[in-house]
């Protein structure tokens, strides 16, 4: 919206009176006598429709840099891929995805992560155990209901202590009794309700989203559970600021019905941080090639208006593994690690080299 920006010494071109850009893209490309036309979008939406009838217009060379996290290769995505001269894939899911569609032109490019800025930092001092979530409020992809589920099933985790033997152990039934005596005289405890927060890094009442302030009551969780205060989706941190708040996380949770690359658990790896995430879509690529985190199940697929497939996570899987991290500082340590060393492979200085030698 506005003016032209020209703060980064190249100018950024505003949108017209169609915020998709449908009454300023043949404009700008005669104007300015483009070559080679680069979209990052979802470009599914009928709204975009309208590039491949430029592009056909105007005969500009169009890099379409494709995000897929579903599978089969919907038919909607397919049809802004007919025209495209070369295809991007951000991660080898896509990759396989669209080249499943018999497209031969598409080429892997993953998107890059600044690792002089997200990194490990010095620890900070907290009296809280935190799991973070980085994602939008959006009810299809996003799975903030599972996510919450599952938090609930951590925190009903008890610490239970028999007062006829002193046999301690851990326990999430709900009619407790010494595992070791079978007595019924023992202690309960909840530390997990006084000791975690679930922050998530959204805005809870986005429009097109859930309220998660009343789903979060509704679990029982409120709570335990803060969001990132002022945060939408167009007003979001600046880069250092989200490396300290990863940083100030213990575990990021990624529980999506799929993801195309998954920026965020990138990030959260390169500033130290061990991942959650579902076994589905790119993220399996990430946790199987790094090590650096935990793949929770899935219970099986459902089919959307896309006619592609995205996965239905269990919440009970999900929640194990919160536990497994929780409870295993050791195996936090080494992920972040690993996940440090990992995402070297994304730096800007690699990834930068893959576009240059593309366009020259």
């Amino acid at each position: 919206m506005g003016e032209i920006d020209c703060r980064y010494g190249f100018p950024i071109l505003p949108v017209g009176d169609d915020p998709c850009g449908s009454d300023r893209l043949l404009y700008y490309i005669i104007q300015y006598r483009t070559d080679i036309l680069i979209t990052m979008a979802d470009l599914w939406p009928h709204e975009f429709d309208y590039i491949k009838d430029v592009v056909k217009k105007t005969g500009v060379y169009w890099i379409n840099h494709c995000t897929v996290y579903s599978t089969p290769l919907s038919p909607f995505v397919a049809k802004s891929l007919n025209s495209s001269d070369l295809i991007i894939a951000p991660s080898k899911f896509c990759y396989d995805v669209i080249k499943s569609g018999r497209y031969d032109n598409v080429k892997y490019i993953p998107h890059g992560v600044d690792i002089e800025v997200f990194k490990p930092m010095p620890e900070q001092k907290k009296d809280k155990f935190v799991f973070l979530i980085v994602a939008r409020n959006t009810p299809l992809q996003k799975d903030y209901p599972t996510l919450f589920h599952a938090y609930k099933l951590f925190l009903k985790m008890a610490n239970v202590k028999c007062n006829k033997c002193g046999y301690e152990f851990e326990s999430n039934d709900l009619e407790f009794k010494c595992l070791k005596c079978n007595s019924d005289d023992i202690n309960i405890t909840y530390p997990r309700q006084e000791n975690t927060l679930l922050r998530c890094h959204t805005n809870p009442h986005e429009n097109v989203g859930f309220n998660l302030e009343l789903m979060a009551k509704r679990f029982g969780i409120l709570k335990n559970v803060r969001f990132t205060e002022g945060h939408n989706a167009n007003f979001t941190l600046p880069p250092g600021e989200m490396a300290k708040i990863y940083n100030y996380a213990d575990v990021l949770c990624v529980l999506s019905t799929g993801e195309s690359f998954c920026l965020p658990l990138i990030e959260a790896m390169a500033c130290g941080k061990p991942v959650i995430a579902m076994n589905f879509s790119a993220p399996v690529e990430h946790i199987k090639n790094s090590g650096a985190g935990l793949l929770s199940d899935i219970k099986g697929m459902f089919t959307t208006k896309l006619i592609s497939d995205l996965c239905i996570n269990d919440e009970l899987s999900f929640a194990k593994c919160m536990d497994r991290l929780y409870s295993d500082e050791k195996l936090r340590e080494e992920m972040g690690r690993r996940g440090v060393e990992y995402t070297k492979n994304f730096s800007w200085e690699i990834v930068l080299k893959e576009w240059r030698g593309l366009l020259e």
